[in-house]
């Protein structure tokens, strides 16, 4: 059972030399940007999900590597 999982191993690692697999690790852009999702309840209110998110832009302000 190690052996078939050893060899299965080496098989998917061969794949990234013969370019068969993409493997990407990061963006192809430098982009300084940073995107927030926030989830909340379906029932949450237009008002309520401003009022969490101008919360979130808040504290966002206060951390020294973020600038704008």
């Amino acid at each position: 059972m190690l052996g078939v999982i050893a060899l299965f191993l080496v098989g998917s690692v061969f794949l990234f030399y013969r370019r068969d697999v993409v493997v990407k690790m990061l963006p192809f852009d430098n982009k300084s940007e940073l995107q927030l999702m926030v989830g909340l309840p379906e029932e949450t209110t237009l008002e309520e999900t401003a009022c969490v998110t101008k919360r979130v832009a808040e504290y966002v302000r206060t951390i020294p590597e973020l600038r704008d």
